[in-house]
């Protein structure tokens, strides 16, 4: 494969270089001069160039004949841009330049176009040829074919490499096949007897495993083994080539396969992951002495840096190979699929878990966008439809709704989904999403049980404390008629009696007004109310509502529309959220502010809100009312709306569970967010009147 430029990029000379970059990491800074040796040696195992410093292309050898596609009159001369696949951007060939251009070795995977069309990959190394001023005359390029192994990463690209996975099969193990090609290579270009890839359990350890090796055109079998005292040992505490001649006395390894006999030279350099930590060695064994050291050192660099990209590439399939599996035993627990949108194509794929779920036919699969969505309930696809928009419009971090969606048979299965865009394109637009369906079914109706059974709870306890309550009352009022039936009947006057009478019955009332407020059934007038100027109206009875150490903020602008409501519930509702959040507070000093604003509200669920009425889509206007108090956790704000639950001394408990009757009453919500320690916030959403 020649060098590669972008077409139309102008030639630079390394005496008039047009831009500035840094090598990548990990590149190297030795320039070999005595190119001759080494490209020999490797001409019969690796795809080889020599080109001048402007990038035309001075040799090539069969290899890169075989993989282009083109002959060798075709690409002598040639500046290499016919082979340009498109693939890699201005600031890839940039940097490349500059490298090669400084003297440096540069290295990396290039995709280049053979000439009937077929791309292909190649792990490539730059080597430049300096004159004796430090100059570069011409770039000798090593390469190596990765198509096959930049396939399979392919197969794991786009929405996620787990999900292509799960989606489409197990992985295909195959990293160690080409560990085993690569061994045999250095064998034959190097032309030495016996070559061994040796990984290390951890940096400490001396524990190891025998990868691959080979014994001329033998494979040596793998093994386990500790190289503790052995020369393995110290080739590794080198951490830098090691050369050791006349290994005749050496003590090799208990369970290493390989057992020279007589005198034998070793040559081994360190094998580094991307991080540069060593994770093991490449070494080679002949029964000549090592007199070529130079040329065999750059070609074992050469090799030992492929070998530590395929080792890591080995390794991290087996990480994905763990985790896919047991994703797919917890997705199989929990009753749950994935699933893969190309947003492009609108064309829907999903996992064997949703079909299964769904009963779905193989056959009919991927499926459109729009037939996925003729399988979610009608009253469902709006949300679904707005909750997609939002998320993909930037305004939602992701898809998370409840949804129905229709089984084979005709069932409703009820399910969780959630969707999120994985990649985007070269213009930052949506590309591709992914998502978990979760089935809920079960879960739906053990909450729909547990909602009964707290209905049945609170209507139990609110008849057994309006029956408490009530008899209270009854008996006092018994008590005072007799008292003045008596002080009639003795002449005396019962005016005392008949005004506690009078008490009771007013206290009758109130108790009967909130229980139908709490029903959201009690009278009101109805008028269109400036809310914000009845919250402006009622400052002086809210400041002296609370104590003195409370600070009261208003945030109440003008301008705002009205609502359709009784001003006296919402003074009410107002007034009661105020003393509730005073009573927060608790004896310390603080503040309460109040923030009034107008929204308009889609079809999204709002955050925290309570399921008092199906809010419709429209301009609603919204008050706040926050406190720097005490705050409250998940178990007590869930109960904060019950009638008769109240954590003060003196009340009854109905005063949250009235506001949430007059709001219902007045087609609104509410809704509350609070952390301990942190105070709490309360929003009343009202729609706005046209």
């Amino acid at each position: 494969m020649p060098l590669p430029r972008e077409p139309g990029d102008p030639v630079t000379s390394p005496q008039e270089p047009d831009f500035l970059g840094e090598a990548p990491p990990g590149v190297g800074t030795t320039s070999y001069t005595d190119l001759e040796d080494l490209k020999r040696a490797l001409d019969q195992a690796i795809i080889l160039a020599v080109t001048d410093v402007r990038g035309r292309i001075l040799e090539v050898n069969r290899a890169f004949c075989e993989i282009s596609g083109y002959s060798e009159s075709e690409l002598l001369g040639q500046d290499h841009r016919t082979l340009n696949s498109g693939h890699h951007s201005k600031a890839f060939f940039k940097q490349f330049w500059t490298t090669i251009l400084d003297g440096r070795v540069w290295r990396g995977e290039i995709k280049n176009l053979a000439k009937d069309g077929r791309p292909y990959w190649v792990d490539t190394v730059i080597i430049p040829h300096l004159d004796s001023e430090g100059r570069p005359v011409r770039f000798l390029a090593l390469r190596m074919d990765i198509t096959a192994r930049k396939q399979a990463e392919s197969a794991l690209q786009g929405s996620g490499k787990l999900l292509r996975g799960l989606l489409q099969g197990p992985l295909d193990e195959h990293g160690d096949g080409h560990l085993g090609q690569l061994v045999q290579q250095i064998g034959r270009a190097l032309d030495m007897r016996w070559v061994v890839l040796i990984r290390f359990e951890n940096p400490t350890s001396g524990k190891a495993t025998l990868l691959t090796g080979r014994d001329g055109d033998r494979a040596v079998p793998t093994c386990s083994f500790s190289i503790d005292g052995t020369i393995f040992a110290a080739a590794r505490r080198e951490g830098a080539p090691f050369l050791a001649q006349d290994l005749s006395g050496t003590s090799f390894p208990r369970a290493f396969p390989l057992r020279p006999e007589g005198p034998v030279s070793l040559f081994s350099v360190p094998v580094r992951e991307s991080t540069g930590q060593v994770i093991g060695l490449l070494a080679t064994l002949d029964p000549r002495p090592l007199d070529r050291l130079e040329a065999v050192e750059s070609a074992m660099e050469v090799f030992a840096a492929w070998a530590g990209a395929e080792m890591e590439w080995v390794r991290t399939r087996a990480f994905l190979h763990h985790s896919e599996t047991s994703l797919a035993i917890a997705l199989e627990e929990l009753r749950a699929g994935l699933w893969e949108r190309d947003l492009a194509t609108d064309e829907l794929r999903v996992s064997p878990g949703i079909q299964d779920l769904l009963g779905l036919n193989p056959a009919a699969l991927p499926m459109s966008w729009e037939e996925w969505l003729d399988l979610v309930h009608p009253e469902d696809r709006t949300a679904l439809r707005k909750g997609t928009r939002d998320h993909l419009e930037g305004r939602a971090p992701s898809v998370h709704l409840r949804l129905r969606l229709r089984h084979a048979d005709g069932t409703w299965i009820r399910v969780s989904h959630l969707g999120k865009v994985v990649s985007w394109n070269d213009r930052g637009e949506p590309q591709g999403m992914v998502g978990l369906l979760t089935d809920i079914t079960a879960l739906w109706a053990r909450e729909e049980a547990l909602r009964e059974t707290q209905k049945l709870e609170s209507l139990g306890l609110l008849a057994g404390s309006i029956s408490h309550d009530f008899n209270n009352l009854l008996l006092a009022l018994r008590g005072h008629s007799e008292l003045a039936t008596e002080m009639v009947r003795l002449g005396q006057d019962p005016t005392e009696a008949l005004a506690k009478l009078e008490v009771i019955v007013d206290r009758s009332t109130e108790l009967v007004r909130q229980l139908l407020d709490y029903s959201g059934r009690g009278n009101r007038a109805t008028e269109v109310v400036d809310l914000g100027r009845l919250v402006r109206e009622m400052a002086g009875l809210l400041e002296v509502s609370v104590p003195k150490r409370i600070r009261l903020s208003l945030d109440i602008p003008g301008g705002l529309p009205p609502v359709l409501g009784d001003p006296t519930q919402l003074r009410q509702v107002v007034l009661n959220l105020v003393t509730n959040a005073a009573d927060a507070i608790d004896g310390v000093s603080g503040t309460i502010s109040l923030l009034l604003y107008s929204d308009h509200l889609g079809e999204a669920p709002l955050e925290g809100a309570l399921p008092l009425a199906e809010l419709q889509p429209g301009p609603y206007l919204i008050l706040e009312v926050a406190d720097t108090g005490c705050g409250m956790d998940e178990a007590l704000r869930a109960k904060i709306f019950e009638p008769f639950f109240t954590t003060k001394q003196k009340g009854r408990g109905l005063g949250l569970a009235s506001l949430q009757g007059i709001v219902r009453s007045h087609g609104g919500s509410l809704g509350v967010s609070s952390t301990p320690g942190s105070g709490s916030t309360f929003r009343i959403y009202l729609p706005a009147k046209a």
